[in-house]
């Protein structure tokens, strides 16, 4: 028995040492930002997929033009397609098929993980200002001619009202972009 106390006393050394002389986590990997003439440029965040391996994820910003979000899910998408993940063919081969959840689907979604798009944090239901900031939105929606109605829970979407919009879709969807900058940011 004293020569095991010996034995383990060593054991127990040697691999503190190890461990204090082992090498460095390596430093976390970086995501590309975009940015656009007219913009801030955009940002990341920390991945919420450990096993990815990224330590970050494209952050947008309330003011991110269409043209930089859906070159962000592009990316998304391309990651998803070259790990193996299916795809709709009738789309041009570029829109995951969500119903597949194969072994090589679920690969490529924790492959991918690091390169999905952040919503804002301005438009997180987590945020202390988000309830009142999305009454201003629907409020100005409202008053810029595009009628909706908020769906249950509150704030977690909207549909048309049953009035219809005199508004062109081009226009809808500007009314809707610029009443969300109003509401959401903090200038209001």
């Amino acid at each position: 028995m004293t020569r095991l106390f010996p034995a383990a006393l060593l054991a127990a050394a040697a691999l503190a040492l190890l461990t204090a002389c082992g090498p460095e986590a390596p430093p976390p990997a970086q995501v590309a930002a975009l940015t656009t003439s007219d913009s801030a440029p955009a940002t990341t965040v920390p991945s919420t997929g450990a096993a990815t391996g990224a330590a970050e994820r494209p952050q947008l910003r309330l003011d991110s033009s269409e043209e930089e979000v859906k070159r962000y899910w592009a990316v998304y998408r391309a990651c998803l397609k070259q790990n193996g993940h299916k795809m709709y063919e009738g789309r041009g081969g570029d829109s995951p098929d969500q119903r597949d959840t194969s072994p090589a689907s679920q690969a490529a979604k924790a492959a991918c993980a690091g390169k999905i798009p952040v919503q804002p944090p301005e438009l997180d239901q987590k945020n202390p200002e988000y309830t009142d900031n999305y009454r201003a939105y629907l409020k100005c929606m409202d008053g810029k001619g595009l009628k909706v109605v908020p769906i249950e829970p509150f704030g977690s979407g909207w549909n048309y009202s049953d009035t219809p919009s005199k508004l062109t879709e081009q226009q809808r969807h500007q009314v809707e972009r610029d009443c969300k900058i109003e509401a959401f940011s903090a200038k209001r």
